[in-house]
């Protein structure tokens, strides 16, 4: 679903993952790392793509790079929405092109996210984008975030 515009802040670069629980896990408090090779990703690029990669996943290159893994259980929207926050977070005008192509992806909430990060990114230069955005959007939601945008970003879900 959508991510409350207050919290995409607080997720900084996380896009998925069960690290912050292993972290804050008490029965970890003692756990020493290992050299069971088993606990180790066998592809770096398929365990901690770099984020532009992910941004620019379609359906049939997510299934191909994430085949057989947890990832698939996220599914692409929800990992491409998390990537797109994460982009937003980290500010980089070099996602400025993936998240512009992403404003026309099959997927609302992905499209709602990815004007999101170009507003974080771009400030009001990402203002024409965003209109052309909301004027094509046919999801309520999504539209919603659009509008919500535009007007400075102040409303919530």
């Amino acid at each position: 679903g959508w991510i409350d515009p207050a919290l995409r802040p607080l997720m900084g670069n996380w896009i998925m993952g069960c690290d912050v629980c292993q972290e804050v896990c008490p029965f970890n408090r003692f756990a020493l790392p290992t050299a069971e090779s088993a606990f180790y990703p066998l592809n770096l690029d398929r365990a901690a793509p770099p984020l532009l990669t992910l941004l620019q996943l379609d359906e049939a290159s997510f299934r191909a790079l994430f085949a057989g893994s947890p990832v698939m259980r996220l599914k692409r929207e929800r990992l491409i929405r998390n990537a797109c926050i994460a982009a937003g977070n980290w500010g980089n005008p070099a996602a400025i092109p993936a998240l512009r192509d992403l404003l026309v992806d099959a997927n609302p909430l992905i499209r709602g996210h990815a004007g999101w990060a170009l507003n974080q990114i771009m400030d009001s230069e990402a203002r024409p984008l965003l209109e052309r955005a909301y004027d094509a959007e046919s999801d309520p939601q999504a539209q919603q975030e659009f509008e919500r945008l535009l007007n400075g970003g102040s409303a919530t879900f």
